[in-house]
Order: structure tokens, then C-alpha cells, then sequence
């Protein structure tokens, strides 16, 4: 299906695009990219579908993105410029004022940033970064509900993973949950269980309730 007919099923739809009269930014002209569901704009501080149209209005809200995060920064509102960026690209963006942050505000939006993504194993060296090269004490990612629910865990406990390997952070103190992550996409993936020690555990997180153990040995015990 070529764009000029995908652009006429949404108008089909009750969907409507008016007419561009300028061209496509240039920073969103670099990030175009071809996917099964037609050309895509794949920019940190845009992600959308692109029928052909819609160049002033995706030039309107990529506008919008950077003078917003630019006021952020000026603000030092270093939430709102981490969100302002698309979801696969906020731990890049939370990398790049990582530095500026103090303690509690590394551990907060750590929290945020963390329980909002998706890929965790995408950014995977970023994350470990963020973990282990800034700010000392993890649990300060925790809020009062679940410090107390980690403070409450047993010395030692079992938690479980699922999916193609054991190496990733993100693990769950519930095997059932374990288990629909391994067969989620009608994928028959293994469910990994390991007993730990409570120190290896840096954080545990309910956000999602799924009772997420972050699980790191390397740093047990910081």
C-alpha cells in the first residue's frame, strides 16, 4: 500500500490531514524510517506515523518539544525535560543531566523513568551506568510503601524472570507474573528462578504491581 493510499483508508476513517505548505524539519527529515505500518518519524522528541500532510503540523509539535524542553532546563525542571522526550529515549535523555541532579532527585526520577520503560535490555549498559557511576544508595529510588514492604522481605528469598535469559535487572517476586512474561506474544520463553540474598536486591518496586525486585549482586550490599 503505497502513502497516498494509506492517507485516503484514514480519511476513510474519519480521519483528516490538511494540506503541508512548507517541508518536513530537517531533524525530522534525518529521522524518517520505513516500518510495517508505513514511514515513520523516529526522532527523541517525536515518534509518528508520517502520511504525507502532515509536515506542518509534525514541524508544529517537534517546535513545541524543543522550546519545551529547553524551558525546562532553564527551570532546572529536569522531570518535565526527561518526559517531554518520547519513551524509548528518556533514559538518554535523564543520562544526558544526570550529572546536574542531587542525590534524592537521581533516585526519584530513576524510579519514574524506570517504571515507565518498556526495554529496559535496549539501554542496558545506560541503565547499569546510571546505577553504579552517580549517586550512592538505590533504595532511595523506594518509596515509604515499598521501603517498607523491602525492609519486611526475609533474609534470603526466591525471585523469578520471565523471558530468553537470566541476566537482565528486572526480576518479580511472583512466578505467576514471571510466567505470563515468558508466554506474552505467544512466545515460549523459560521462567528463571534464583534465590539472593536481600542485599543484592537494590530496590523493590510495586508501580506496575508486579512486584518487582531490581536485582544487581555486582552492587549488593552499597
Amino acid at each position: 500500500m503505497t502513502d497516498d493510499e494509506k492517507l485516503q483508508k484514514l480519511h476513510s476513517l474519519g480521519c483528516s490531514f490538511p494540506t503541508s505548505t512548507s517541508e518536513l524539519h530537517p531533524h525530522l527529515k534525518a529521522s524518517l524510517t520505513e516500518s510495517v505500518v508505513g514511514t515513520m518519524v523516529h526522532h527523541p522528541l517525536l515518534v509518528s506515523f508520517f502520511p504525507e500532510g502532515m509536515e506542518d503540523s509534525l514541524n508544529e509539535a517537534y517546535a513545541f518539544k524543543r522550546k519545551r524542553v529547553e524551558e525546562a532546563l532553564a527551570e532546572k525542571n529536569y522531570r518535565n525535560f526527561v518526559f517531554t522526550y518520547e519513551r524509548a529515549y528518556r533514559v538518554d535523555a535523564f543520562m544526558d543531566i544526570a550529572d546536574r541532579l542531587t542525590q534524592q532527585e537521581h533516585w526519584g526520577l530513576f524510579s519514574d523513568v524506570w517504571t515507565d520503560s518498556e526495554n529496559i535490555h535496549e539501554s542496558m549498559e545506560t541503565w547499569l551506568e546510571l546505577l553504579y557511576d552517580f549517586q550512592d544508595d538505590p533504595q532511595l529510588m523506594m518509596g515509604e510503601e515499598d521501603r517498607q514492604h523491602y525492609d519486611a522481605l526475609p533474609d534470603e528469598f526466591t525471585i523469578y524472570r520471565g523471558g530468553v535469559d537470566d541476566t537482565g535487572l528486572s526480576w518479580t517476586l511472583d512466578r505467576e507474573l514471571a510466567l505470563w512474561f515468558a508466554n506474552r506474544f505467544k512466545k515460549d520463553h523459560e521462567v528463571f528462578e534464583r534465590k539472593i540474598q536481600k542485599k543484592e536486591a537494590l530496590a523493590y518496586l510495586s508501580d506496575r504491581s508486579e512486584q518487582e525486585i531490581i536485582y544487581a549482586p555486582d552492587r549488593g550490599g552499597i
